[in-house]
């Protein structure tokens, strides 16, 4: 087990680690609204992903200007220490951010979040980020098979060149579909809670024809803010007359979303 762990972490950049959890860390602080559980899980995958990425392109460029390097025993120290220290950061925030969350959720007139809620962000981080670190180690297998098999007939850098532009071109085909709607629907989701949040005092409408009504399918509560006002603001025959200077018939509005 013990050589197993070590074996895995191996595998990772510390300074990787250490920039990844730095952005976890931060996509955990307040924000101006509570955010759902696995929307702040997503965001916080994505972040950390986006840290390990540029740590691990400065560890990179260490490397290839041929910079001093640690032994690999330091290396290993190193790593231990790096994952020890992200642990005990990850850890602190995902306790204090519900802490956070719970402010907010006051300030807000809603209820706190449970306790289990860091166990929870946590394993949707981890599953966001070991899936694109996975995406990630797939595209540059593809992209070195791609480059082997072109370095037959073309020159070296060349076929790198090619290899990346196709590699990318596969992998954008892909996932294009499944990020797009990721993103459609996180934002949808961040655009729903808004709406729900904002509470006005505006009052149903008396009229059967209007959405929101005592005869309505639709309950006036289910019509979220904007559909409130928009209905709300629904002109009555006399201002229509009064408008056109002609007689007029009081209007249908319909609001559905």
């Amino acid at each position: 087990m013990h050589h197993t762990a070590i074996q895995l972490l191996r595998q990772f950049s510390a300074t990787g680690l250490l920039v990844g959890t730095l952005f976890f860390a931060f996509s955990l602080t307040p924000s101006l609204l509570p955010r759902p559980m696995y929307s702040q899980g997503i965001v916080s995958g994505l972040s950390l992903a986006a840290g390990y990425a540029l740590g691990y392109a400065g560890h990179w460029l260490w490397y290839y200007l041929h910079l001093p390097a640690p032994s690999p025993r330091q290396a290993l120290t190193i790593k231990l220490t790096a994952a020890v220290v992200c642990a005990v950061i990850a850890m602190a925030f995902l306790w204090q951010a519900s802490e956070w969350q719970n402010s907010i959720r006051e300030l807000m007139g809603m209820e706190p979040v449970s306790g289990i809620r860091p166990f929870y962000i946590g394993t949707i981080t981890l599953l966001v980020f070991t899936a694109l670190l996975l995406v990630a180690r797939l595209f540059r297998r593809t992209f070195r098979f791609l480059s082997r098999r072109l370095q037959r007939h073309i020159p070296h850098r060349v076929s790198n060149v090619i290899g990346v532009v196709v590699a990318a071109m596969l992998f954008w085909s892909v996932i294009d579909g499944i990020i797009f709607t990721l993103a459609l629907r996180v934002a949808d989701n961040s655009f729903q809670q808004l709406d729900e949040l904002i509470q006005d005092d505006l009052a149903p409408p008396s009229d059967p024809m209007l959405t929101g009504s005592a005869s309505s399918l639709i309950s006036w509560e289910a019509l979220g803010s904007r559909g409130r006002r928009y209905i709300s603001r629904t002109p009555s025959a006399e201002e229509l007359t009064d408008f056109l200077g002609e007689p007029a018939k009081a209007p249908i509005r319909v609001y559905v979303g």
